[in-house]
């Protein structure tokens, strides 16, 4: 690694010795850490992968002086020269830059009289800025730029994110950055977004997380910082407020005002760009954000949320029955280092012999279980860490005694008492560290979005040194620290809660309401003598402490041809060596040992020489960004099997995916036969349970599923050096020696086949909920396009591209019908369509499928009006998307066996459709659009599918489908899509 020293910017500042970021070897981005002069944070990331799509187009190239005015005619000036410079070459893979931005404030700081306002707020951020005032020009920027963007607001943060084409990551941050100089929370828009927020309140009243997460807080002590609505809706944040005088637009301003401050906030930026030219940007764009309201709020004197040895029944909308024990902890934000929690959720959460889970199961009182501190904010923050241990009950489990679901806590106690008695067990820290430090290794590349907004949201909490490597260290054995949390988790502090469809058959107690979903409940003491019992409970023989896991990998050496070679100059047949031990007392120092790449990052450049290092001959590796990466073969092809096989050169990982399918026509020859294939998947994932547990643990995991009329899929993926011991134990519990198995004829599998709709005939069927309560309605109008070939599937793509973001503004956020609307392509068994769909609480079905009819007729002109430019910047953005290099192993194994399930065997499809889309012109878009998708085209092919809450009871609407069975007999079936001969 060379270094050079670089200018500091004037002004920024930077830690006196160089950050040094602990990174994985295979990662080759670079890194640097700097704190603007208003306090704000920033972590600049360059991804050298990306400089070919950001050299001689990047908008750093062009000036990008633009005044406050913000004039569009300058802005298309300067994107079209983007474009036109730095349009994707069609032979190479793509990335994506990303930004993200965590604001450290959220729904804890949410005023009394105005619950919900950190979301508004989230909300309101979206409808323009003073630089750029349409509300939907950031949205419409980056859906131009093949990008896309989203937000949350967590308790002590709220989160903004996007994503967009590396040459166009400038354009994107200027419009970012005015979220947080000067939005303008227009007066007109706040009635618009308030039911933004309640329609998005309303999608989630029936969710029976959301509604126990809320009644936690409900029932949380008075006054405590839990005790709040976070959600927000139309009452709480308008008619409310409204109703006392509140000047609701005033308190919006002056929240943002007094909360959204510079030294609060994270950003991280991801591009292609040097790190010395995104410190230009950042530093030119986001020092204006205003300062001075002092460091992020925290909340470690907040105390304990719940009343101890209390439990709370509720009903649950979903048929069945769970209790989760809920132990209230302190704040373990600053000891990351120590994972005691992490310890305490492997030990309880475990699900192989001996554990809580096999012992609950054997009375036969659940099927699942989970342990540990969750991700989101209820879960750890501050003021507390809750350890939740999630249990989901059977029947007998929910009646045993006591009764209400309260006999699993006595297990439950009785193994946190066999924890106590065993004391710490540094050997299974030690596993753990060795797991958790084998992942960091060998981690792929995550999606940049989501690597961008996790970073900015653990930037805080992380000291500088262990951003990267934070959620993976494992370097502090504290047993001191296990033991202080067991003596927290005990029967005076758990606060249990039993959720159940049986709410209605409890036998009369005093029944109350929780006030914003309208949820009722029970809460009281778990009597004195039960919380006696289970702190005194001796430990059952079946109990015990798990097995040393011997599925943990020790060989990590590639498979690749002259993998000696490429290893030894790059260390990997050196660490392959020593973790090559006798000891399993050695395994967490043998892998904290080993040699990870540290960047020094501030004020400094590197280059970086790759993680093999040409000596001698080298084998030859595929490049990351090509789409002519060699495809799988077919190795096999005999009567009851093919197999298939690719070995990886891209991403050089000791990893592998195994797919199987096991195809019988019997296995769906009626539906009782159909029934059985569900059962036999369901005993043997049982059957699985205890061992597959310990792979998984171990980096390795498996999924089955029954596969449409064809059989079966398995998949098992993760560390190659012990996946074949999981692929072979899984179908030691599935073949019996017993079967007579005769091989199909490949023209006799079944395959799955899609009814043609009538031509010129709108369709409609109308069901009921099956949730009487469900207060939201949804229509999804479906136009059928035809079977799939390249022309059409391209044409279909350039439309949803174009129509996507003028979709989403004009029913969602122009004309509020609901929170969640969606379009896009729809390809079923190999038949194309196109599908728009709205969830809303507000509008009945009819007027919701006039409201997207409606649109979809206007989109005629809006295409008619389509420049060449914009035309072009989706073409551009499109191709991009279709390019977007493979994070993983496992993403670009899922998307070659698609290809062989699907009977195409097209391994460079992505090419193909590219070349495609190069030669797609404005007026084919135009001309097959008008002669497919409107009301007006002639024959088009429609189904439009209501279901209908109690709240939005309608008039049957004609054509209406009444009788689905005969319907469908009378339809022909669509043409197959071309299957070509299997490549020899």
């Amino acid at each position: 690694m060379v270094a050079t020293t670089t200018t500091t910017l004037p002004g920024i500042g930077r830690d006196t010795k160089p950050v040094v970021f602990t990174t994985p070897p295979k990662d080759k981005k670079l890194y640097r850490r700097i704190t603007l002069p208003n306090g704000l944070l920033a972590i600049l990331i360059s991804d050298p992968e990306m400089a070919n799509q950001v050299s001689g187009g990047s908008e750093s190239d062009v000036d990008m002086s633009e005044d406050d005015s913000g004039s569009q005619d300058d802005e298309n000036d300067e994107d079209s020269q983007s474009e036109q410079e730095g349009s994707v070459t069609p032979s190479a893979l793509v990335k994506k830059a990303a930004a993200a931005m965590a604001v450290g404030v959220g729904s804890f700081k949410d005023p009394d009289q105005l619950q919900g306002l950190s979301h508004y707020l989230e909300h309101m951020l979206f409808m323009g800025s003073k630089k750029y005032p349409d509300e939907n020009e950031y949205d419409s920027y980056l859906t131009k730029h093949g990008g896309s963007s989203n937000a949350f607001t967590e308790l002590e943060f709220t989160n903004y994110h996007f994503d967009v084409k590396p040459n166009a990551l400038y354009g994107a941050l200027d419009r970012f950055a005015q979220f947080f100089i000067d939005p303008l929370c227009k007066a007109d828009a706040l009635e618009r977004e308030v039911m933004a927020v309640d329609n998005e309140f309303s999608g989630v009243l029936q969710s029976d997380g959301c509604r126990l997460s809320q009644l936690r807080c409900h029932t949380a002590k008075s006054g405590h910082i839990y005790n709040k609505f976070s959600w927000g809706n139309r009452k709480s944040l308008f008619d409310e407020p409204k109703a006392r005088g509140v000047a609701v637009r005033d308190e919006l301003v002056q929240y943002y005002r007094q909360q959204y401050s510079a030294e609060r906030m994270s950003l991280v930026v991801l591009g292609g760009q040097e790190l010395d030219e995104l410190e230009q940007w950042v530093s030119d764009l986001f020092s204006s954000v205003p300062a001075g309201k002092g460091a992020r709020p925290t909340f470690f004197g907040a105390g304990m949320p719940y009343q101890g040895g209390h439990v709370t029944i509720s009903p649950s909308v979903k048929e069945g029955h769970q209790v989760m024990a809920l132990f209230q902890l302190p704040s373990l934000t600053n000891q990351y280092r120590s994972k005691a929690d992490e310890y305490l959720s492997h030990l309880v959460g475990h699900e192989g012999k001996g554990s809580l889970l096999s012992a609950l199961k054997a009375k036969g009182w659940a099927s699942e279980l989970s342990a540990g501190v969750g991700e989101s904010g209820y879960d750890r923050n501050t003021a507390a860490y809750v350890f939740e241990v999630h249990i989901t009950l059977t029947e007998a489990g929910l009646n045993a005694e006591p009764g209400n679901g309260l006999a699993p806590m006595g297990l439950l106690f009785q193994f946190l008492n066999l924890l106590r008695e065993a004391g710490p067990q540094q050997w299974v820290f030690d596993e753990l560290a060795n797991i958790a430090q084998m992942r960091f290794k060998f981690a792929e590349e995550e999606d940049a979005c989501e690597y961008a907004l996790r970073l900015a949201a653990d930037a805080p909490y992380y000291a500088p040194e262990h951003l990267l490597n934070g959620h993976y260290l494992y370097d502090r054995w504290d047993p001191k620290l296990v033991n202080k949390l067991l003596d927290q988790m005990t029967p005076s502090n758990v606060r249990v809660d039993v959720q159940t469809s049986s709410f209605s058959n409890l036998p009369d107690s005093p029944v109350q309401h929780e006030p914003w979903f309208g949820m009722p409940y029970i809460s009281r003491p778990v009597p004195e003598e039960i919380l006696a019992q289970w702190g005194s409970a001796p430990v059952t023989p079946e109990l015990q402490l798990p097995p040393h896991n011997n599925f943990i990998p020790t060989d990590f050496s590639l498979r690749s041809d002259d993998t000696a070679t490429a290893s030894t100059s790059s260390g990997t047949a050196a660490d392959t060596q020593s973790h090559r031990r006798t000891t399993r007392s050695q395994t967490a120092q043998t892998a904290q040992e080993q040699p990870t790449s540290t960047k020094a990052c501030v004020g400094q450049k590197h280059s970086f020489n790759g993680s093999v290092v040409s000596n001698g001959s080298k084998p030859d590796l595929e490049p990351s960004n090509s789409v002519s990466a060699t495809p799988p073969v077919m190795v096999c092809n005999e009567p009851g099997l093919r197999l298939w096989h690719k070995l990886d050169r891209q991403f050089e990982t000791p990893k592998a995916a195994a797919y199987f399918c096991i195809s019988s026509a019997a296995m769906y020859e009626s539906p009782a036969a159909a029934a059985t294939t569900h059962l036999l998947l369901k005993l043997l994932e049982d059957a699985l349970c205890e061992t597959a547990y310990l792979a998984d643990v171990a980096g390795l995991s498996y999924d089955m599923w029954p596969e449409g009329l064809a059989g079966i899929e398995i998949k098992v993926d993760g560390f190659s050096h012990k996946l074949p011991l999981l692929v072979d134990y899984i179908f030691q519990q599935l073949v019996q020696t017993t079967l007579q198995a005769k091989p199909v004829d490949a023209d006799n599998r079944p395959r799955d086949r899609v009814l043609q709709l009538p031509p010129g005939k709108p369709l409609c069927h109308r069901v009921k909920t099956k949730n009487p309560k469900e207060g939201n309605s949804v229509v999804e109008l479906y136009v059928q396009v035809g079977t799939d070939d390249l022309g059409k599937r391209s044409l279909l793509d350039m439309v949803d591209q174009i129509l996507r973001e003028p979709c989403y503004d004009t029913l969602r956020t122009k004309q509020q019908l609901g929170y969640s609307v969606h379009s896009g392509v729809r390809l079923t068994h190999g038949i194309l369509g196109f599908a728009v769909c709205v969830v809303s609480g507000t509008h009945g079905p009819s007027a919701l499928q006039e409201r997207i009819e409606g649109f979809l007729n206007s989109s005629t002109s809006l295409l008619a009006d389509l420049t060449a430019e914009d035309f072009e910047r989706h073409r551009q953005a499109l191709i991009a998307a279709k390019l977007q290099q493979n994070h993983s192993l496992l993403e670009e194994s899922d998307r070659h066996w698609e290809q062989i399930q699907s009977r195409r065997y097209n391994f460079t499809v992505r090419q193909q459709e590219v070349e495609q889309l190069k030669a797609i012109t404005l007026e084919q878009i135009k001309e097959f659009y008008t002669r497919c998708i409107p009301q007006s085209a002639e024959g088009r092919r429609s189904l439009a599918v209501h279901v209908v809450s109690n709240s939005h009871v309608e008039e049957t609407v004609e054509p209406s489908i009444e009788d689905l069975d005969r319907f469908k007999e009378d339809l022909p079936l669509c043409a197959l899509p071309f299957s070509p001969s299997l490549p020899k």
